[in-house]
């Protein structure tokens, strides 16, 4: 063995517990010293002993190598977070207007045939049609029938671009001095035997009633409910 080794002393290694720096280090360092090192790489003071060993371990992992997120990565991250962000305000927004303002809005005819597509798309139904403006009552007749009967006939067509459930009817009854003499509400199945009217499409109603008193005059609307 060279003399300059024996002098120095065996070669050894330890650790920094601060930085977690390994240095080399001989015997005799260690015996002048009593076993403080100063390290090499932050400069602190440390016990060499604890740590010592007679070989290197591996390189340690640089905490300044370690890869961070690049701005890019950061930046798509949160854009696809403001983009959720907004998709679910978005949807809340369309909620509360569809509370507020749905069945005024079910009546626009390109609205509904829009709402309809997506329904076939996301596989939900959409709300029927319901436009009490596009009914359209004709011919409306009251005439005797038998004893005490009556027979009540009507033309209802629906005028929409888009089938409709049949509305309710109010018919309101006189005397010939023009009182209220009586009145009553059918509902669709008592004059109709589908439960919609396709577009453009007309109903013949024909309705019998039995009545106690004589009629002067009469008035057959729709009910809008």
């Amino acid at each position: 063995m060279p003399a300059g080794c024996l002098e120095a002393g065996i070669i050894m290694f330890s650790r920094c517990p601060h930085c977690d720096a390994q240095q080399a280090v001989t015997t005799r360092q260690l015996r002048d010293s009593r076993g403080l090192l100063s390290c090499t790489g932050c400069g602190q003071t440390f016990d060499a002993l604890p740590s010592l060993s007679e070989q290197a371990d591996e390189a340690p992992v640089r905490h300044d190598s370690i890869e961070l997120p690049s701005q890019k990565s950061y930046t798509t991250e949160s854009g696809w977070r403001w983009r959720l962000a907004s998709l679910a305000a978005l949807l809340v927004l369309l909620g509360q207007v569809v509370y507020f303002e749905g069945e005024r809005l079910n009546r626009q005819p390109r609205i509904h045939a829009a709402l309809t597509k997506v329904c076939q798309t996301l596989g939900c139904r959409a709300p029927a049609y319901e436009n009490p403006d596009a009914w359209s009552l004709s011919h409306t007749d009251l005439q005797p029938h038998l004893d005490r009967r009556y027979l009540l006939t009507a033309a209802l067509t629906n005028q929409a671009e888009f089938a409709q459930a049949f509305p309710q009817l109010k018919l309101a009854l006189t005397d010939f001095n023009g009182r209220p003499l009586a009145q009553r509400v059918f509902t669709p199945c008592q004059y109709a035997a589908d439960a919609e009217l396709g577009p453009n499409q007309t109903a013949q109603i024909h309705l019998p009633i039995i009545l106690s008193a004589e009629v002067g005059g009469f008035s057959l609307t729709l009910l809008n409910l």
